[in-house]
Order: structure tokens, then C-alpha cells, then sequence
């Protein structure tokens, strides 16, 4: 008889949350019981057609809970952390910067699967936060047959990574400049409706953004500390889809046909022919990542730029719930 799980799932009305309950069902995950955490109680979330009121997490007893998931980009709790490992509960955290704090390394599904075991007995694993989890394994595949000595990547997010309020935001002034009204700002520090904000997150005194410097953490600690990493991070008026564009340099010549059939071998990767590029509207709710425009320009062949698109919230999620599906394998009953 196959095993099920209790699963609570902070934040859970969020637009993290919601995505991480949808692939919840999606992937007809073992969770028997599901404990949607968040302080306003007069909103439900529906689960396998049952509607669920929100439950309050100081009022759960996380000895009966198994796992407590923490969405992608979501800001975390560490009293109800530590409550829920010091329990029992197995953390899966994909919270805003977890990755890059230090507390555990960041486990990636076929990059680091040998820290898994360790999270077993920690009873708390880090996920790499949405941007990363979209080219990490394109970038280890590279690696692993050219090495790796630099990565420049430019990330243009989507209005989704700050959640129902950017994705409302966007909605709103749209709508307002259309009518010809004022532009209201509210979850952004200038106007984003057909506009480009250089800035993700606060900027530290080194002029790297939040999200600049979560990113190259995460790249550098999951590859290589040798690898120089300089990201550029930048939000787009796009409702869903994240565009990263990479350049890179290699140890080692590349093939650009060999690289293209090796990307392609890449499980939930899709590789544009010669001449098609894929748009972030083409993923908005798709579980795939897809590639296009592979091109060198130097005549030694130690460099490949690539264009890479993908729902960020949607692929956060899903990086969650595989990390999920394999520590349950071992769990005790």
C-alpha cells in the first residue's frame, strides 16, 4: 500500500502557493491531508475539489505533519521553521534567498542528488530559488563536458516573481495608460507597464541588486566557485514567463552541434531549430523550458550564447515538489 503524507504549505494564497497546490495535484502527489497556512481566514483554497480555509500556523501542531513546503520566492518564518524540523516535519524551502544564506546547500535534481541523504536527516532542504532552477542543468550539462570559466546572464522577469501584487500592477496601470488616467505605483518603485525596471530587490553597496546576488550564489556554490558569474536582473512587463539571456566561455571548445544534442537530452527541455527562437508567451503555464538562438562568435569556440524562456512561478514550483517526491521515497512510516 503506497504512503501518504499530511502536508501543510506556508503563504499558501499567494501566487507561489497557489502554483505549488496546482502541481500538488498535477503530479497526484501522496498528500492525504493539506494545511493551506496564512493569517486571513476568510480565504479557502480549493484542493482536489475540496475548498480549505486558510489555518493559522501558530494554531498547528506540526508533529502531524510530515512536510511543510515553503514557495518559491515567498519570505520565510524561521520560528515556524524550526518549529516544524524540531517536530519532524521535513522542510522543503524555496523561500527568497534561502539558498544563497548558507544554512544548507541547495539541492537541484541531477546536479546534487548525493544531498539528499543529508536532508533526510537535517530534515530541511534548500531549493534553489525560480531563476536559477531554469538554467541550472542546462549550465551543468555544459560543464560537465567543456567546463565552465564564465557565465554572463541577463534574467527579465516576469511581473509574477512578486506575486499577485506585480501581476496586478501591471493589469492596473495597463488599463490606466490606455484610458489616459494617472499611473498608480504601488508594488514597484517606478511605473512597469511598458517599462523595464533595472532593479530586483534592494541594492547593496557593491550596486548588486537582491535578486543579482541570490543568483550568482546559487550558480557559484551548485557549480563552481571558480566560475566568474556577473548577472544582470531586470523586470519585464510580461504577466508570466521569465527571458534569461546567457553568454558563456568554456575550458574547452565547443561543438555547437555536440551542445545542441546534449541540451537536448535535458528531461522538460525543448530546443528551438536553427532560425526559431521561443517567446515568453509561448511558456506562460507550460511546464517546459525551452532554448533557442545557440550561436558562437569567436573563432577559438570557447564561447555559446543561447536564449533560454519558462514560467519562473510554475518551474519553482515544480523543482519543490520533485526535491519533495524524491525524500519521500525513504521516509520512515
Amino acid at each position: 500500500m503506497t504512503r501518504t503524507y499530511e502536508v501543510a504549505i506556508s503563504d499558501a494564497a499567494s501566487l507561489a502557493g497557489e502554483t505549488l497546490i496546482r502541481q500538488l495535484e498535477e503530479r497526484q502527489f501522496p498528500a492525504t491531508k493539506l494545511y493551506p497556512l496564512g493569517a486571513d481566514d476568510t480565504v479557502s483554497m480549493n484542493y482536489l475539489g475540496e475548498e480549505l480555509d486558510l489555518v493559522d500556523a501558530s494554531t498547528v501542531d506540526f508533529s502531524d505533519i510530515d512536510l511543510l513546503f515553503i514557495p518559491a520566492g515567498t519570505v520565510r518564518d524561521p520560528d515556524m521553521m524550526a518549529q516544524a524540523v524540531d517536530s519532524g516535519c521535513l522542510v522543503v524551502d524555496a523561500s527568497k534567498g534561502a539558498a544563497s544564506m548558507g544554512h544548507s546547500m541547495p539541492v537541484m535534481p541531477g546536479i546534487n542528488d548525493y544531498q539528499l541523504e543529508e536532508a533526510r536527516l537535517s530534515r530541511y532542504v534548500v531549493v534553489p530559488s525560480s531563476p536559477a532552477a531554469l538554467l541550472l542543468s542546462v549550465l551543468k550539462q555544459i560543464q560537465n563536458r567543456y567546463g565552465l570559466t564564465r557565465i554572463n546572464l541577463t534574467a527579465c522577469l516576469s511581473v509574477a516573481n512578486s506575486g499577485n501584487e506585480g501581476v496586478n500592477e501591471l493589469r492596473g496601470q495597463t488599463v490606466q495608460l490606455l484610458n489616459g488616467k494617472p499611473v498608480e505605483t504601488e508594488t514597484y518603485p517606478h511605473r512597469i507597464a511598458y517599462n523595464l525596471l533595472p532593479q530586483v530587490g534592494p541594492i547593496d553597496e557593491q550596486g548588486v541588486a537582491e535578486c543579482e546576488g541570490h543568483l550568482r550564489t546559487e550558480i557559484s556554490t551548485l557549480l563552481s566557485n571558480d566560475i566568474d558569474v556577473r548577472v544582470t536582473c531586470v523586470i519585464a512587463p510580461v504577466f508570466f514567463g521569465d527571458s534569461l539571456s546567457v553568454d558563456l566561455d568554456s575550458d574547452q571548445p565547443m561543438d555547437l552541434q555536440d551542445v545542441a544534442d546534449s541540451l537536448s537530452e535535458l528531461s522538460a527541455h525543448e530546443l528551438s531549430e536553427s532560425g526559431a527562437y521561443p517567446t515568453a508567451e509561448e511558456v506562460a503555464g507550460c511546464d517546459t523550458i525551452q532554448l533557442g538562438r545557440l550561436r558562437q562568435s569567436s573563432v577559438y569556440g570557447t564561447d555559446l550564447s543561447f536564449w533560454l524562456v519558462a514560467d519562473g512561478v510554475k518551474r519553482g514550483a515544480i523543482a519543490a515538489v520533485e526535491v519533495a517526491e524524491l525524500l519521500i521515497k525513504d521516509l520512515a512510516k
